[in-house]
Order: C-alpha cells, then sequence, then structure tokens
C-alpha cells in the first residue's frame, strides 16, 4: 500500500482510478470510462504503472440519454 512521506509526497503503491475524456459509447450513450491502476511513487514521482485489469472498467453515462 502507498504512503505520504515525511514530506507529503507519494510513496509505495497505490490503487488509483483514472477517468477517461468524454467520448460516444457502443450503445450510442456519451459518457466516460473509469479503469484502475497500481500506480508506484518515489518521492510522487511516478515510477510504475499497470493496468489493474481484475477491477475491471466502470462505463459513465451522461443523464439525458443519447
Amino acid at each position: 500500500m502507498g504512503w505520504f512521506n515525511s514530506d507529503g509526497n507519494k510513496d509505495g503503491s497505490w490503487l488509483e482510478g483514472e477517468r477517461s475524456h468524454e467520448h460516444t459509447h457502443r450503445d450510442g450513450t456519451r459518457g466516460h470510462d473509469v479503469e484502475a491502476y497500481r500506480n508506484t511513487y518515489s518521492d510522487d514521482h511516478m515510477v510504475s504503472r499497470d493496468k489493474a485489469t481484475d477491477y475491471g472498467k466502470i462505463h459513465e453515462r451522461n443523464s439525458g440519454g443519447k
């Protein structure tokens, strides 16, 4: 797991979500996708990044339909 060091910067491994830009989904609705990543930091600098495929993907749809 990740932690904040004495300077308040990220260190260690963090599970973080990332939201895509708005786009049109296959069903015609517009929205965003949210995917999880395992990011490793050293003094607030990302040193590795792996997609956390075991968490899947979330499709956010805008209200108002298509």
